[in-house]
């Protein structure tokens, strides 16, 4: 290398002047305002939340944004732009039941000429249980022969505002306040918080139905068999759909219509809840689609399902033969002639005898105890407990607090953005209680909304009195400009994450231009001795303002399970399982041990907890001895291992090592237990004329022996402990 050329000072100013604003080095840490402020382990959790988010139901944008949130939704996938102008050609229900639910548009791109499709549903499933719902109102304003204009955004999730305005999380009104139930990461929520974090979930549901199953007629009557919900229809009772073996010697009495409208414990029930928001159906034995009549309705959705892809491939056919389109457009297309010319559906690496059901269930839940939740700045907590309103600390304006969190969590985490965020959001609602009880002029209200930008947002304010000085706006359009302002129970506003910083110089500031934005005096309401709710006022009034809160993938009722622990898989050991074929609610077999679960247990020693293991699961002759506790004397229960109980991991675990050639033995020692401590005591007396036989006596000590003068007790005697061992027998 030769020294001589390198300059790194004046290739540091050639780097420096590609810089042109503090926000150029962020990254993801755009998306997380104040960001100087907060810690960098903080700011790298928080670029991790934004890709662990759930999607929300309803959503809002922040009342404090960076401005960049939009620049990184344009790059989502469920923002779909058009590139050209596109020419809608045809439309092709998928169902033709459901007018407008699902659908297909058949476009030309007018400047290649090339033909493409655009596929239209309310939902996208992205795997496991996770989705998100589309706005398709501009797809459905469209007939054939409109435009889709080039810059159009013909398709987005409910993840973007009417302007597009990128919305992941809601505002929730909150308060640090320390209490039993928000200990550690624990979170405090009001019922209308769990609302507002509802989330929908999907699930697919796959259905295996053989030429010897009968479909249960669950949702019909007498006069119309009907075994399963119709796209937009909502599961009963938690059963989307049951199957019974057809058995000849049973038929007179299980195929009865009678008997056909309820289920029995031997059939097999599929377990789910929601809405059904799309079915595909596939038969490799159409004929007898036709021959019962418990398949109708089967059979009418398989009849509608291969319209569709006659319908589909008629209007497409001479396109393809043009060799102008997409890829998209032609995999559909040769999907749907092999199907229609016989071609047998596989699954499993092997075709199903009969029908092959795909069922999608979209469901809505509340956030609810054991969730995870998180703010901008890397702080996450777990709802520890879902309160009703009227449990929830109110405020002196009459609001109710939304989220209790834990004070110590800000500083522990060395994240005060999550702080300057409630007191600047604090102060713009208590412009907007200021403003509806004083008698203001619109002008002097405006004044108050301009002053408040000043202090927070000087770009915006500059961009606003810009907008002000050039418009001709009346007097009735400077009051819809301030309604639309002070509408959404504060002031929004846009921040650069690193350039407009705030300190708590600029927040004292904040409050001292606006002295009655003060901290509210809270009521919280207590039970008495009698169980009787009753309101107490604080004594010291308190921050409360609204915070961006996201939810979290992690939620609680994906995780539960409940399971036996005489039960194991196919290997003689227990696994975790999931409930993925939706045949039961919680898993049937075993939770493997982890870490977490075996360190909790460990205080009663570890091999108290293996016993346990053995004997519930781990061994399959230790699983046998639990027999005692049935056939045993029920008040001298003592069940132990014997010699032949032995740990099926750890024979597994053998199997493995024997491939490398090696062996795992192990040698059982017996344990002779003796008292950990015994007790020696020395007597002596404390006049001046013993103090050389108490020199004498301790000399004649061991060491451990020697004793400390302030263990005397009032009885003139020295009480010495000795700490022994275990000794092993060999």
């Amino acid at each position: 290398m030769a020294e001589g050329n390198m300059n790194f000072v004046q290739d540091m100013e050639e780097e420096a002047k590609r810089i042109t604003s503090l926000e150029q080095m962020a990254g993801k840490g755009l998306m997380m305002p104040f960001n100087p402020s907060n810690s960098g382990p903080r700011k790298i959790m928080q670029s991790t939340f934004v890709e662990h988010l759930l999607s929300l139901e309803n959503p809002e944008p922040p009342l404090i944004g960076t401005g960049y949130e939009f620049r990184f939704g344009e790059h989502s996938s469920s923002y779909n732009i058009a590139e050209d102008d596109f020419a809608i050609l045809h439309r092709i229900e998928k169902f033709s039941f459901a007018h407008g639910n699902h659908y297909f548009l058949i476009i030309q791109n007018h400047r290649t000429g090339e033909y493409d499709v655009i596929e239209r549903k309310s939902y996208k499933y992205i795997g496991e249980s996770y989705t998100y719902s589309y706005n398709n109102s501009y797809l459905d304003k469209k007939s054939v022969g409109d435009v889709i204009q080039k810059g159009d955004v013909y398709q987005k999730s409910t993840a973007f505002d009417e302007n597009n305005n990128r919305q992941d999380g809601v505002n929730l009104l909150t308060g640090y306040i320390s209490c039993e139930l928000n200990k550690e990461d624990g979170v405090i929520i009001s019922e209308t918080a769990s609302k507002k974090l509802a989330a929908p979930t999907m699930k697919m549901v796959n259905i295996i139905i053989n030429d010897n199953d009968i479909p249960i007629n669950l949702y019909g009557d007498d006069s119309c068999y009907k075994c399963m919900p119709n796209v937009g229809e909502y599961i009963q009772n938690g059963v989307l759909l049951a199957l019974r073996r057809n058995k000849k010697d049973e038929a007179l009495f299980s195929q009865s219509r009678e008997r056909l409208r309820g289920t029995f414990i031997s059939d097999d029930q599929f377990l789910a809840q929601g809405q059904v928001v799309d079915i595909d159906i596939y038969c490799n034995n159409p004929e007898l689609l036709a021959t019962y009549e418990y398949n109708d309705q089967l059979r009418y959705y398989y009849d509608d399902d291969m319209r569709f892809r006659r319908e589909f491939n008629s209007k497409v056919r001479p396109y393809i033969l043009e060799r102008k389109c997409s890829y998209r457009l032609q995999k559909i297309y040769y999907n749907n002639e092999k199907i229609l010319n016989g071609g047998q559906f596989i699954r499993d690496a092997k075709p199903p005898s009969f029908v092959s059901l795909t069922l999608y269930v979209k469901d809505v839940i509340d956030a609810k105890q054991g969730d995870k939740i998180a703010n901008r700045y890397g702080g996450k907590g777990v709802i520890s407990v879902v309160l009703p309103d009227e449990m929830m600390p109110m405020l002196s304006n009459g609001e109710r607090l939304e989220c209790i969190q834990n004070p110590e969590g800000c500083p522990n985490r060395e994240n005060p953005g999550q702080l300057f965020e409630q007191t600047i959001n604090q102060v713009g609602s208590r412009i907007i209680d200021y403003i509806g009880e004083a008698i203001l002029h619109q002008d002097e209200c405006l004044e108050l909304y301009l002053e408040y930008l000043k202090e927070v947002s000087p770009q915006q304010y500059i961009e606003i009195v810009k907008y002000l000085s050039e418009s001709d706006l009346t007097e009735d359009d400077k009051q819809y400009l301030l309604n639309s302002v002070l509408d959404d129970n504060g002031i929004a506003v846009s921040l650069r994450p690193i350039t407009d910083n705030m300190s708590l110089d600029k927040l004292a500031s904040l409050i001292h231009k606006f002295p009655f934005a003060k901290p509210y005096t809270i009521t919280v309401p207590q039970r008495d001795s009698n169980g009787n709710i009753r309101y107490i006022e604080a004594r010291r009034p308190i921050t409360c303002g609204r915070i961006y809160m996201y939810r979290m993938k992690q939620y609680a009722e994906e995780k539960f399970s409940a399971v036996s622990l005489s039960a194991t898989n196919n290997k003689n050991e227990n696994s975790r399982t999931s409930k993925k074929n939706f045949k039961s609610i919680y898993a049937k077999t075993p939770i493997k041990f982890g870490e977490m679960e075996s360190g909790d247990l460990s205080h009663m020693g570890v091999e108290n907890v293996i016993t346990g293991l053995m004997l519930y699961s781990a061994s399959p002759w230790g699983r046998r001895l639990t027999e005692e506790l049935i056939t045993g004397d029920p008040f001298d229960v003592d069940v132990k291992l014997d010699d032949r109980s032995r740990n099926r991991s750890v024979e597994i675990l053998n199997a493995y090592l024997t491939t490398i050639g090696l062996k795992l033995d192990f040698e059982k020692v017996p344990k002779i237990k003796k008292k950990i401590w015994k007790r020696k005591i020395l007597t002596f007396h404390k006049s001046p004329e013993n103090i050389g036989k108490k020199k004498k006596v301790w000399h004649k000590l061991n060491a451990w022996e020697k004793p400390d003068m302030s263990l005397v007790k009032g009885d003139g005697k020295l009480h010495i402990w000795k700490k022994s061992v275990f000794k092993h027998k060999r």
